[in-house]
């Protein structure tokens, strides 16, 4: 199954995947993660993406579709697809690469919250650095900043801050808030409200999930 997360800045994206992932064993794509970790190696990939970003220029389409597509090839029960596409043309060109592979997209979630209880969570959003896992201060009963798996303390995103928060609220209502109709017209979008507790979140989520099996 082939799934694309769509959310304005914390939504629960991240939180969602993770359970997606734990429950139907999927692979979670982050885009940010796959540029991240493609930096690492060292291959004729790697070497365009540090030039290109040395040189304050986007990392291309083609490049990052190469980096989904060796994911999907690798992905046993389908993937979580987050921070791809941003646009239309990223759509039309994720169907696309979707039909090469043999594959189709089954759903686009996508999680709808006001900007105002969006930016309350990004104040109380916080990570594990160990395992990766999102807390949430204002959503959560914790008496101390640490870890229920790992019990490593919890760091604040350094790009979690108003400042930073509006400018990439304004550019998703820009570039990304289109990609509602489009998949809207082809029958793909299942809108769900992000501003109730994960748990039940996700549980709409299982429900939507279980009408396409």
């Amino acid at each position: 199954m082939n799934i694309i997360l769509l959310a304005p800045p914390a939504a629960g994206k991240g939180t969602q995947a993770q359970f997606l992932v734990s429950k139907y064993h999927m692979k979670h794509i982050s885009t940010g993660e796959l540029l991240r970790k493609s930096l690492k190696q060292d291959d004729e990939i790697s070497k365009e993406i540090k030039e290109r970003m040395n040189a304050g220029r986007l990392v291309s389409d083609e490049i990052i579709l190469d980096l989904i597509a060796k994911e999907i090839e690798t992905a046993k029960e389908g993937v979580v697809l987050d921070g791809f596409p941003r646009n239309r043309v990223q759509a039309i060109e994720y169907e696309q690469l979707l039909q090469k592979l043999g594959q189709k997209l089954d759903v686009v979630l996508y999680l709808s919250i006001s900007k105002e209880v969006a930016k309350k969570r990004m104040k109380g959003r916080r990570t594990c650095p160990t395992c990766g896992k999102i807390y949430n201060m204002h959503m959560e009963e914790m008496l101390e900043e640490l870890c229920g798996s790992c019990h490593t303390s919890l760091v604040s995103r350094e790009d979690d801050n108003e400042e930073t928060f509006d400018l990439r609220y304004e550019t998703y209502m820009r570039e990304t808030d289109p990609l509602i109709s489009f998949y809207q017209e082809k029958g793909l979008l299942k809108q769900i409200d992000a501003s109730k507790e994960k748990e039940e979140v996700f549980k709409k989520i299982e429900q939507i999930l279980s009408t396409l099996s």
